[in-house]
């Protein structure tokens, strides 16, 4: 059991509580006012852990929302906007010309539909998995994400078949078709 999860235990009922070494990661980053919780004894923890809660009733939806940026750091996200917004772009003036779409086109679409909701589902398992016990609840929004998430990674139109598809247009195979 993480020190995580037993904070979860003695924070509030919609709150949170984080330790200290999480509110020094915090500290100058967020514009959250935190209260010193003081030490606190935690189930299966061996020493005293100090605990910090937000001031003025600051739900986790609010906290979710202040951090949702520090989690994730690296290019992956930017990578995956840049792309989107390249191929809708491509599209967009494709449509505008009043030409039909071409098919690899329409696979490069699909394609990068997938990539982004991949993208999208490893930010948010990341975001529950670091936020702490209160996460599997039904209310909490995280919950929510993970669960909303998963169920749209599930959709056939942004399923690996998209790769394979885009795959055999660049291949010039004859038979290739973006929505199969």
């Amino acid at each position: 059991m993480n020190i995580a999860a037993r904070l979860q235990e003695v924070a509030s009922t919609g709150g949170v509580a984080i330790s200290d070494d999480v509110y020094r990661q915090l500290r100058g980053k967020l514009d959250l006012p935190f209260q010193d919780g003081g030490e606190r004894s935690l189930k299966n923890i061996a020493e005293p852990v100090r605990t910090w809660t937000p001031i003025g009733g600051q739900t986790t939806d609010a906290i979710v929302t202040a951090i949702a940026p520090e989690i994730d750091k690296s290019e992956r996200s930017r990578a995956a906007r840049n792309l989107v917004i390249e191929i809708n772009d491509a599209a967009w003036e494709t449509a505008r010309s009043g030409e039909e779409l071409p098919i690899r086109l329409q696979g490069e679409m699909r394609a990068v539909a997938t990539y982004c909701t991949e993208i999208a589902l490893q930010v948010v398992t990341e975001a529950f998995r670091y936020s702490g016990g209160g996460a599997i609840y039904d209310g909490n929004i995280l919950q929510q994400c993970l669960r909303d998430m998963n169920v749209a990674a599930q959709h056939l139109m942004v399923s690996e078949i998209a790769y394979e598809n885009l795959g055999q247009m660049i291949l010039g195979l004859p038979d290739a078709d973006p929505m199969c």
